[in-house]
């Protein structure tokens, strides 16, 4: 059958299966090989990259671990934490000094209520909730030494309302009733 063909058809068959197995080739075993060399490649690059990187990290290592150390001092040298070793024994101690603060003011503590502590970022946030009986200048004056107490003590939710019995009471009287959150932070136990 080959026979048949003419010679320039037989040249064009024979080139065309020349390039068929020069093809074949190619596949199977070039580009295999070129393949794997330029995944290696950037493999390579890769590591390369990252070991630049590895570098840089592993030289500032020192100065990390010496500026970590300075932040451990200072954080251990803080007065706005209360010092405690449980949130129970710091709420006891937020409740005493509060209740301390407020009649050393002159007002009258109604209630106090602890309320749940809130862990956060390797701190406890404790807070009790307030109810007190006091005037204008001494809810002023209150307010002033709890806020600038040391540790720190923050307050919220502060609710202010007259007394309405005292209000009305013969002569009456410039009392209020007042309810608010002191909140103090502690170190959350390890």
């Amino acid at each position: 059958m080959i026979k048949s063909l003419s010679p320039r058809l037989q040249r064009g068959l024979a080139v065309g299966l020349l390039l068929l197995a020069i093809l074949l080739v190619w596949v199977s075993l070039i580009q295999p090989v070129v393949s794997l060399y330029l995944d290696a490649s950037d493999q390579e690059n890769q590591l390369v990259q990252l070991l630049t990187r590895l570098k840089t990290a592993a030289s500032e290592k020192p100065q990390l671990e010496k500026r970590l150390s300075v932040l451990e001092q200072a954080q251990q040298q803080r007065t706005d934490i209360m010092e405690a070793a449980n949130s129970t024994l710091a709420t006891a101690t937020l409740q005493s000094e509060v209740k301390q603060i407020i009649e050393s003011a002159g007002g009258r503590v109604r209630s106090m209520q602890p309320l749940n502590a809130v862990s956060d970022q390797g701190f406890q946030r404790i807070s009790v909730g307030v109810d007190v009986e006091c005037d204008t200048v001494q809810l002023g004056h209150t307010l002033y030494v709890l806020e600038s107490h040391q540790p720190a003590f923050l307050i919220g939710g502060l609710i202010v309302r007259a007394n309405e019995q005292l209000a009305s009471a013969n002569p009456p009287k410039d009392i209020l009733s007042v309810h608010f959150n002191v909140n103090a932070f502690t170190r959350s136990p390890s």
